[in-house]
């Protein structure tokens, strides 16, 4: 039994799946089935379930897998500890808000290259809303995005920023002067993120407050696509005030005046609270000093 063939069960185990393991190991299917047949064959016990369409893990591959996530713990804790940095190797998965990605993500990534030139990073930029469940399955190792709501207690989350949103529009959209309501909104075009996004949800939960929903209402996955729609002056939308400062300063966006106001919308590092590699408290040190001024971009 080594190492690598722990690696190789524990992927396997998570992505239900001899292919889907081999693509993401960099190697073959066969080499992945010949690293769990020796694997059960010096344990002498069946540790996956091969007899249906997706892989599951029998009772002894659950037992396994406790073993198995603690001395990968301890090897990454050896290499941390012992090793030199430059010498750490494996991979990192990272998610990340889009609003991030365009912001201080960079930075960080490019830190992490000159630390670590070994790691290999698998970045994911996209909506938020599955993210303690991708965290759970072992999908991604962190994420940057903003949280409705506390996590659950299996979660950790360190708020890195509280980032302002606001309505824009086109500097030409008719509006009517003074504060808008929520149900100002009703007669409007509202251009929301996909109902996977935590702005999303956030927005909802203002615009819940009118007595009906807006008549419009135009989703996107993408807050910089959101962005080019309401300059086009198709409707109105949610977006970060300071990212777009620049825009509405030279006229080609406007932020609308409402009431009540859209509360302050914190953004999170997010990974398991038990079980997470010991890399992980190093990259978000590295976050809290990338993100401390957000808008130098």
């Amino acid at each position: 039994m080594d190492l690598r063939q722990l690696e190789t069960f524990r992927c396997v185990a998570r992505l239900g799946s001899f292919t889907q393991a081999a693509h993401q190991l960099n190697t073959t299917q066969s080499n992945v089935s010949l690293r769990i047949a020796d694997l059960e064959r010096d344990l002498g016990v069946e540790l996956l379930d091969r007899s249906r369409r997706q892989v599951r893990v029998t009772a002894k591959g659950r037992d396994l897998l406790r073993y198995a996530a603690e001395i990968a713990l301890l090897v990454d804790e050896l290499q941390m500890t012992v090793g030199n940095p430059r010498s750490i190797s494996g991979s990192l998965r990272i998610c990340a808000a889009e609003l991030i990605a365009l912001t201080w993500l960079p930075a960080l990534i490019a830190d992490l290259a000159k630390r670590y030139p070994r790691l290999e990073i698998d970045l994911e930029v996209g909506l938020s809303g599955d993210v303690p469940d991708r965290l759970r399955n072992g999908a991604i190792d962190i994420a940057f995005v903003p949280l409705a709501e506390q996590p659950e207690p299996d979660i950790a989350a360190e708020v890195l920023s509280t980032i302002r949103f606001g309505y824009h529009c086109a500097p030409d959209f008719e509006m009517r002067a003074g504060p808008l309501s929520p149900d100002d909104f009703r007669a409007l075009s509202v251009i929301s993120l996909g109902p996977g996004s935590t702005i999303s949800s956030i927005e909802q939960r203002w615009l819940g407050q009118a007595s009906r929903q807006p008549q419009h209402l135009q989703r996107s996955n993408s807050m910089e696509i959101s962005a080019g729609l309401i300059r086009s002056g198709l409707g109105v939308g949610l977006l970060p005030i300071d990212f777009y400062r620049d825009e509405s300063r030279n006229g080609r966006l406007q932020v609308l005046q409402v009431d009540p106001p859209i509360p302050l919308i914190p953004f999170y590092a997010l990974h398991l609270a038990a079980g997470a590699p010991p890399i992980i408290d190093t990259i978000k040190a590295m976050a809290r000093e990338a993100s401390a001024d957000p808008w130098t971009r």
